[in-house]
């Protein structure tokens, strides 16, 4: 059985294979029928998504078959990728305080804890947690081969509370759950938590992990091999957006905003900056996209 980063690369091969079909049946393929893939009511993500899977088609078309890339120096499909969501500190303690039930708490916690894409969290089973010299780590396999992820020991014990001696994720009548159910389940709960707008769901946690793991000093290279990133060039990314949250708290909090200098404003009461990190994540400081369904673009980076 292929696990849920191999299901969603066949996905998203289909998908882009649909596109192409509606085109042209016949290689090799000119550049303007080539670009024609990417026409139709499409956001900028699954744009930029769809191209990502045609190019490396193509490079593998040209490697295998001689065929020549019609995309071959093309790069920019048009649109631009927004920022991923970050969840500030008040918004993961409601999430939290919605996960009633223990599940549902291990679940965004570990989350937060790891990073973990939902594809992987869906695979993971107890054989799966590893503890080596009082260290814990959950062991997954994702798009760039397998690989350890430290996780926090009081995640572990709700890891190990569900489920039977093998399976973690199952529901109440006994079936396992799979990658749709327990993202489906996240989105229930961010909505209880009064969570609104785009750009919301299981990756918004991995987006949350990996912008505080910055933001408390963690190395993006370190980084990049807990998210199971092929380069660094993806992991980059949380570098500028941990610093757009920190020059953000510093223009909320710094002396000049506390002190109201300038400004003949009242000093205003400060409230707490969104940038501290709990649970396992602040431990653990020692993509790409994914298309479940067409056009329903969720970052996978």
């Amino acid at each position: 059985e292929l696990g849920a980063a191999r299901q969603a690369t066949l996905r998203h091969d289909k998908w882009f294979l649909n596109h192409m079909a509606a085109v042209t049946d016949v290689l090799p393929i000119p550049r303007h029928v080539a670009i024609m893939i990417f026409d139709g009511n499409l956001t900028a993500a699954s744009r930029q998504q769809l191209f990502t899977v045609a190019k490396c088609f193509f490079e593998w078309l040209e490697k295998v078959h001689g065929y020549p890339n019609p995309l071959e120096g093309f790069r920019t499909i048009g649109g631009q990728r927004s920022q991923p969501r970050v969840l500030t500190e008040d918004q993961i303690e409601a999430l939290l305080a919605a996960a009633t039930k223990p599940l549902q708490q291990a679940l965004v916690a570990l989350i937060l804890d790891t990073g973990l894409r939902i594809g992987e969290v869906e695979d993971l089973t107890k054989e799966n947690i590893r503890r080596s010299a009082g260290r814990m780590e959950v062991v997954v396999e994702g798009k760039v081969g397998e690989r350890g992820v430290p996780v926090s020991p009081h995640v572990v014990e709700m890891l190990e509370a569900l489920g039977d001696d093998v399976l973690i994720w199952k529901s109440r009548t006994g079936r396992r759950l799979r990658a749709g159910d327990l993202a489906k389940l996240v989105m229930r709960l961010m909505k209880r938590s009064g969570l609104t707008g785009k750009r919301l769901g299981p990756h918004t946690l991995r987006h949350t992990f990996a912008t505080n793991f910055i933001i408390n000093g963690g190395d993006v290279a370190v980084l990049k091999d807990l998210l199971g990133h092929r380069t660094i060039a993806t992991t980059q990314k949380y570098v500028t957006l941990a610093a757009v949250h920190l020059h953000d708290a510093h223009r909320r909090f710094g002396l000049t905003a506390v002190m109201g200098l300038g400004t003949g404003k009242s000093r205003p009461q400060p409230q707490p900056p969104h940038v501290k990190v709990t649970g396992g994540v602040v431990t653990h400081c020692e993509d790409e996209w994914i298309c479940p369904v067409p056009d329903a673009t969720v970052m996978d980076s």
